[in-house]
Formats: C-alpha cells, sequence, structure tokens
C-alpha cells in the first residue's frame, strides 16, 4: 500500500496524522512505503554536479524544545552586578554557537555521499570515495555551509529569548529557547550532557528539556523494491535529474506512520535554488506555476507506477 500525506506537521500533526496512523494500525493495515514531503529537486544548490540533484530522504532527524534559563541579582540597573542575567544567558548561547554537538557521517549521509560521489568532478570523487583516509576533510567541508552541516550534526538553534520587565529593572531571570534537531545516535540525555559540558556559569545556568521529543528516525531500505519504482518515476517526470538519497533535516508527518510502513521516503519535486533556500519560512516562499503542473504530473504517475 502506499500513502502521500497531507501537511499537519507545522503544528505537530498529534490531532491529524497521528490519529489516522494509529486507526490505520487498529485495522491492522501495513503499508508498503510512505512518501512524504522532506526532499526536493534541488538546482545548484550541491557544488559538484552538473545536473539537477532529486534528493530523496531516506531518514530525517528528530527534535526537542530546549530551554536555558539564567539568573543573576535584581535590582536597579545604576548598580549592576559584573554580570546580569541577561549577559550570562548571552554569554551561555555564545559558547553552545561556537561549540557545536560533535560532527559525524551517519548512515543516511553516508548513502548520499556514494550516491553522490559518481557525479562529482576527480578530485571530489576520490575524496569521497576514500572516506577511511578523507572522512575528517569530508566533515569539514561538509559543515562549512548550513543546509551541509545540518546532516552532520545535532544543532541547537535560539530562536525565542525572554527577559527583564522594564527598562530600568535588573532582570531576576533570563531564558533562550532552542530548537534541537537530533541525527541519528542522539538523545535528549546526550543534548544536556553537551550542554552541562559546554556552557560556563553551570551554576547560575539551569538547561531543561521540553516533555515532547521526537527521536530520529529509522534509515529506510534504498534497495528495495519501492525505491526503485520512486527513482524511475522521477526519472521519466525529470529525465535531467541525478537521484541521490539522504537525511532529511526537517521534521515531516511520516514518522507518525514509521510502526505501520516497511520505508518512508521523502520527497516532492520542487524546483529549489539557493535563493529558494533563503525564503523558506520567509518573506515571498513560493514555488512557480509550472513546477506546480510538474509535482501534479508526479504524482499521478507514481500512484500509477506503485499500483503496478
Amino acid at each position: 500500500m502506499y500513502i502521500a500525506l497531507g501537511h499537519d506537521e507545522e503544528v505537530g500533526g498529534r490531532q491529524g496524522n497521528a490519529k489516522i496512523a494509529a486507526l490505520l494500525k487498529r485495522r491492522g493495515v501495513r503499508l508498503r512505503y510512505v512518501l512524504d514531503e522532506g526532499g526536493a529537486i534541488l538546482q545548484e544548490v550541491i557544488a559538484g554536479p552538473t545536473s539537477p540533484v532529486a534528493f530523496i530522504g531516506i531518514a530525517e532527524k528528530g527534535c526537542l524544545g530546549m530551554r536555558l534559563t539564567a539568573s543573576g541579582p535584581e535590582g536597579h540597573p545604576s548598580m549592576p552586578s559584573p554580570r546580569t542575567a541577561v549577559g550570562t544567558l548571552a554569554a551561555a548561547i555564545h559558547e553552545l554557537e561556537l561549540h557545536p554537538m560533535p560532527s559525524r557521517l551517519g548512515e543516511a549521509t553516508e548513502v548520499m555521499l556514494d550516491y553522490l560521489g559518481p557525479e562529482m568532478p576527480f578530485l571530489q570523487k576520490t575524496i569521497l570515495a576514500n572516506r577511511w583516509l578523507f572522512g575528517g576533510l569530508v566533515r569539514r567541508r561538509l559543515a562549512e555551509q548550513p543546509a551541509t552541516n545540518a546532516a552532520i550534526r545535532t544543532t541547537a538553534a535560539v530562536t525565542l529569548v525572554e527577559g527583564g520587565v522594564g527598562g530600568n529593572v535588573l532582570p531576576a531571570t533570563a531564558s533562550a529557547y532552542f530548537d534541537v534537531r537530533l541525527l541519528q545516535g542522539d538523545s535528549a540525555q546526550s543534548v544536556r550532557e553537551h550542554v552541562e559540558r559546554t556552557v560556563n556559569s553551570r551554576d547560575r545556568v539551569q538547561c531543561s528539556i521540553e516533555p515532547h521529543v521526537v527521536e530520529a528516525s529509522a534509515v529506510s531500505d534504498t534497495g528495495s523494491r519501492d525505491f526503485g519504482i520512486l527513482q524511475r518515476t522521477i526519472r521519466e517526470v525529470f529525465p535531467d535529474v541525478i537521484v541521490v538519497p539522504g537525511l532529511t533535516t526537517v521534521t515531516t508527518d511520516s514518522r507518525h506512520y514509521e510502526a505501520i510502513a516497511d520505508n518512508t521516503y521523502r520527497f516532492i519535486p520542487m524546483r529549489v535554488t539557493p535563493e529558494d533556500l533563503q525564503r523558506t519560512h520567509g518573506t515571498d516562499e513560493r514555488i512557480s506555476v509550472k513546477n506546480y503542473f510538474e509535482i501534479i504530473r508526479f504524482f499521478i504517475r507514481q500512484i500509477q507506477d506503485s499500483g503496478s
């Protein structure tokens, strides 16, 4: 069985896809594979290949919310202590940005490099084919860009900062919320341990993890019949692309179906350029009318091919 998902991921999916998946499980339904968002057709996003890359997510990172809360003396700002709560919090954030969690090439990223290597110029091809020797160099190069850095480590990005009640009052506390994306093999505990090792003034900074933690997904099989069908359909509709599986760094609705699906793949054939990446979740996020019709044609063909 095949299923293409809608999108209630932005609100967690617990009132939509989670309930659909639970109902299917109660009915004893087993899915051959799930196809969701999370991959796209990347045009000039990956340096090296001369053709657009149809990127299929065969795994996705987990996510959790983390809060750092710093404390400091209250009082009048005319007589401040050397380090206020806001200053302590800022120093903690700075330390975490300077010292991210360690990088590593996980299984899904290793598969991506296996597929991508033959499409690269000679020097890069040689390096990727000999990762036993050049693994450190590969990780350093991937760490240079945000999109590829996210594929090799657990990331923590500050999205909300709170502190203070007035312009002339020293705040007793200040806090920062981090959106944390978990690489396979990491957990809420390993994130907390990293924070505690990294942040100075631990006695004045408390780390708390939000209750709802989404673990990183399993890695789906690129040798399955259904992955082969997906490859074939992409090439039929988009003959100019090369197909590359790898790690999806965003969270998708597909996680709710993992327990009842043999494999999960993440791909919608949106054509994405570096400029489009800048607009994601921002001003003027868009696709072209032509690409919209390409996406419709792809899904029609994919459903036909999957039923054959």
